[in-house]
């Protein structure tokens, strides 16, 4: 978050902005976010339609993920990755 939102910004440091949302949606998602940090969330999302639909698509995105079938990555494709984090391109 830039300086210049955090000193003009909207809400205080007990309310939710966009940016909160986008950084913890996941976690609300998952339920990883302490109960104040999503009572936060929450009530910004009944107040914001953009932050509302934006968390409702990654919601619709991670359940659609989470249904694909599971499928073992090819050896090939293994070794190249460990060789490109190694440098050995």
């Amino acid at each position: 978050m830039s300086l210049i939102h955090k000193l003009f910004g909207r809400g205080g440091s007990d309310k939710a902005d966009c940016g909160h949302v986008n950084e913890h949606g996941s976690d609300l998602i998952d339920g990883d976010c302490d109960e104040t940090l999503a009572r936060r969330l929450r009530s910004h999302l009944l107040e914001c339609e953009d932050c509302d639909t934006w968390l409702g698509t990654l919601r619709q995105t991670v359940s659609l993920l989470k249904g694909l079938p599971k499928k073992p990555t090819p050896e090939r494709t293994v070794t190249r990755v460990r060789e490109i984090i190694s440098g050995k391109q």
